[in-house]
């Protein structure tokens, strides 16, 4: 078994609370933004492209081959599919029970969407079922599903297969929509910017790049320390100065920046934890963070909808507690749907 790599689970530790103050932001007419916009946007898809670059990381470092595309399979459906199967079906009953409706959100061929964890991601299109696992649960369904095909492009020509991505990469975040080529129609919104697939499938590989072994060495792409510096620089540009480009590419590109800088920030602290502690609390913190994903966007809505605050001590009780109760739910979640 590989050696789990501490500073992904530090990522996946910290991530999901930033997500939890954005959302509350987003639903809370409270007027202390803990995350407010920055120069080039807001937090919610940098966060989400941390996420992307972690997954396609994870998933290179764990599976750089693929022997059996049914075992592959298999553990991609149960590492995702059963948490999300159960709070959606918690979240339908409840749903059930107030409206008196079992078919409340249209006919039942929609919950099909919900079955393949794409009622989010397709929910601007085909509205249905869509409870919990916001649209980048759908975006994570179809990198796994397409990660053997890119796995064994990126095995035998690394070089194209990365221009190869770089350029629907760069025509997506080119074409803002069909207006662009004179036709009068928008392109729908999973095809051409952010949260488009060509986005997605960008910070994913860059994870995959990222975890790539350094040429004739043992370490990897991101252990080069002239990324922490680069990186730096891209965070401080994208914050703090209007980047005359479309707005999802700099959101890329900073959420990969932010990956690259907690990663090397971590290896500095676990430098300092000698006894590991630091490191077995962080690997518990992070075995929640997927079911955290999926729970925290119900739980804050319950706790705004129970007590919105105006004030800032109260804005910060208030994500506090829902952060309690993610943890909480995710707790009885991963310890629920544990299949071993």
């Amino acid at each position: 078994m590989k050696q789990r790599i501490k500073e992904f689970d530090m990522i996946r530790a910290i991530v999901p609370f930033g997500i939890i103050i954005y959302h509350f932001q987003c639903h809370s007419k409270s007027p202390f933004k803990l995350l407010p916009d920055y120069a080039n946007g807001n937090w919610g898809a940098p966060f989400v492209v941390i996420f992307l670059v972690l997954s396609g990381a994870s998933l290179y470092y764990n599976y750089p081959k693929i022997e059996s595309l049914k075992e592959y399979y298999k553990k991609r459906f149960l590492a995702i599919m059963p948490c999300f199967y159960l709070v959606w079906f918690y979240f339908y009953v409840e749903k059930v029970l107030l409206t008196k409706d079992f078919f409340f959100a249209g006919p039942p061929w929609k919950m099909l969407l919900s079955l393949i964890g794409m009622d989010g991601y397709l929910n601007s299109t085909i509205p249905g079922y869509y409870f919990v696992g916001e649209w980048f649960l759908g975006a994570l369904v179809i990198m796994y599903l397409i990660y053997p095909l890119l796995l064994k492009a990126y095995s035998k020509k690394p070089a194209l297969t990365a221009a190869v991505v770089l350029l629907i990469f760069a025509l997506a975040m080119g074409i803002k929509g069909a207006k662009d080529f004179g036709l009068g129609v928008k392109l729908p919104f999973y095809v051409y910017g952010f949260p488009g697939i060509p986005s997605c499938l960008f910070s994913f590989f860059m994870g995959m790049v990222l975890v790539s072994k350094l040429k004739d060495k043992d370490s990897f792409i991101i252990d080069n320390k002239i990324l922490l510096p680069v990186s730096a620089v891209i965070i401080i540009l994208a914050l703090f100065f209007k980047v005359p480009v479309y707005y999802a590419f700099t959101w890329d590109l900073l959420g990969t920046a932010f990956f690259i800088v907690i990663y090397h920030l971590s290896k500095l602290i676990f430098k300092l934890d000698k006894k590991e502690k630091l490191a077995t609390f962080i690997k518990k913190a992070a075995s929640i963070s997927y079911p955290i994903f999926l729970v925290q966007h119900q739980i804050i809505c319950k706790v705004v909808s129970a007590y919105d605050p105006l004030t800032l001590s109260g804005t910060i009780l208030m994500i506090l507690a829902s952060s309690l109760l993610c943890i909480i739910a995710a707790t009885v979640l991963t310890y629920g749907t544990k299949t071993k």
